[in-house]
């Protein structure tokens, strides 16, 4: 985890995969892309984590969506019925666009 730029979860069921000892092991400016169905983490820890203000999170979890939507390094999707590919291709670039643009501050 110390040498990840990107950490990916997408995980189908409840797992606690991350806990405060993961998270601390994650280096700064890591990318946490969480598509994961359910609870995969600890929450309160991935708030300390994220607090921090050295780290980005792509969030599609709509179990935590209204604690974290306001944070500066989060982005939060709201999942809709009608996604078009036209759509998923916009809301990727600009996940992308995004991303590139935090890690060149």
């Amino acid at each position: 985890m110390s040498s990840c730029d990107v950490v990916s979860l997408n995980v189908p069921r409840n797992l606690t995969i991350l806990t405060k000892k993961e998270f601390d092991l994650i280096k700064p400016k890591t990318v946490l892309v969480n598509t994961a169905i359910g609870s995969v983490f600890d929450f309160s820890s991935f708030v300390d984590w994220i607090k921090k203000g050295k780290n980005f999170a792509i969030f599609d979890n709509q179990e935590y969506l209204d604690r974290v939507k306001d944070l500066p390094n989060v982005i939060a999707p709201s999942i809709t019925a009608g996604r078009t590919k036209e759509s998923i291709d916009r809301l990727g670039q600009k996940v992308l666009d995004n991303i590139k643009s935090y890690l060149e501050k």
